[in-house]
């Protein structure tokens, strides 16, 4: 098949590469013009974003498309969370890699793992290129037609690309879903915002030993979280609620940075936070700001010959890597579909494509937003009587059981071979 895909993200580009490698022919769009191609082919997206983790669920995924090794070298492992009060005192560890390591065998497995953004666009994007995958950049999406024989998508210059199948891949805000599903869905604003840095450890003269540490204020609904991201890189996420949505794209650093450091680490001081918070902020390489925003689930993720994945479809509150993880399982499931089921250009070929992916894809994907919108609840819950004292005295019970295995989250990697034969 010839296919379109919409958004040249961390998910689109993982589709490119499945897609390529699966026989089919790839075309990416992308509304910015974030990538260069160096020699030897090699595609670098530049230092946008903070950090992402991925649980080992996914890394299986990364090992079929055959970038798992790349992604494994790059990252950090994230043995252990540590949940603290504001000031840094009375901490819960919840230890991870013991409970991943439970259903993992696999040594590299065993552990989730956090890794620069910027590094594993790097990863997939020259993974796609290498597998044939076309990138076209500056291509804003501006409508949508099924011509009857295939799918048509109009750009803002004036060009249009054709396809046997679109796939919007385009983002929580996605063109693609409100031109084909309703401009009705639009992502909604959560009240939550904050802003994203990315610090280089030896620069500030802070040792990170810790891999995951969240700092809250439950009373004042604040929190800091900061991520080892490599042995020498960190990411800082700080987080507050107000009622005004930030004007600035998340995805674009701030320009003033000398002086929005030193303002964000006066308000993390003001906020009472340890020391070497402050310390590292003020010597940040890169900050970007963050608004947090919430997609209502669809009842389905397919129409015609359009198909949407990752946050396009299911855009959720970002806790734990579920997000990107279950991007990764939307094209899991649809590499297992094309394997598995004979599919050629016609309209009722790609009609049940879309229907067996909506089959599976969308109970899971509105499962984990639920678990997503649960989690950012428990983040700043507090008891009655009790107050934020009992919110963080409920989070240390809850980790006891996780850690004594008495609770079990993880349940690991879903066979989607043996699902998709299921349908059959």
């Amino acid at each position: 098949m010839k296919i379109v895909i919409i958004g040249c993200g961390l998910v689109g580009t993982a589709t490119a590469v499945a897609l390529q490698k699966a026989g089919h022919q790839c075309m990416i769009f992308d509304k910015f013009d974030p990538a260069t191609t160096t020699a030897g082919g090699k595609v670098q997206f530049g230092e946008t974003g903070g950090s992402v983790i991925l649980a080992p669920n996914s890394f299986h995924f990364l090992e079929e498309i055959g970038v798992f090794d790349d992604f494994y070298a790059a990252s950090w492992p994230s043995t252990r969370t540590i949940y603290r009060k504001i000031d840094g005192s009375s901490p819960i560890v919840f230890e991870t890699e013991k409970l991943t390591s439970r259903v993992e065998t696999k040594e590299r497995f065993r552990s989730p793992r956090q890794i620069l953004r910027s590094k594993l666009h790097n990863i997939l994007g020259s993974a796609a290129a290498a597998a044939g995958a076309k990138i076209f950049a500056k291509s804003q999406a501006i409508g949508v037609e099924d011509t009857g024989s295939g799918v048509t998508v109009h750009f803002e210059d004036g060009n249009k690309a054709e396809g046997d199948l679109l796939i919007g891949a385009d983002g929580i805000h996605s063109v693609i879903r409100r031109k084909v599903f309703g401009e009705h869905l639009k992502a909604k604003f959560t009240g939550a915002v904050g802003y994203i840095a990315v610090i280089n450890c030896k620069e500030t003269g802070v040792n990170v030993n810790e891999t995951a540490v969240f700092y809250t204020d439950r009373t004042n609904k604040r929190e800091v979280v900061v991520l080892k991201a490599a042995e020498d890189m960190v990411t800082m996420h700080l987080g507050s609620t107000s009622n005004v949505e930030g004007q600035q794209e998340s995805y674009e650093a701030v320009n003033d940075l000398p002086n929005k450091t030193s303002e964000l680490a006066d308000v993390l001081s003001s906020w009472g936070v340890p020391k070497y918070c402050v310390t590292m902020l003020r010597g940040a390489q890169r900050i970007l700001p963050h608004n947090v925003y919430d997609l209502d689930d669809m009842p389905e993720f397919h129409k015609g010959r359009v198909i949407l994945i990752g946050d396009a479809a299911h855009g959720m509150l970002p806790n734990a890597g579920l997000g990107l993880g279950t991007g990764f399982d939307d094209v899991a499931v649809l590499i297992e579909l094309c394997k598995q089921t004979t599919v050629d250009s016609t309209d009722a070929a790609i009609d049940a494509l879309g229907r067996r992916y909506s089959e599976i894809r969308v109970p899971r994907a509105h499962k984990n937003s639920s678990t997503s919108r649960n989690m950012a609840k428990q983040a700043y819950a507090t008891v009655p009587i009790f107050g934020a004292t009992g919110g963080h005295a409920l989070l240390r019970t809850f980790i006891w059981m996780v850690n004594s295995d008495w609770v079990r989250p993880f349940k690991g990697a879903e066979d989607y071979a043996k699902v998709v034969a299921a349908l059959q």
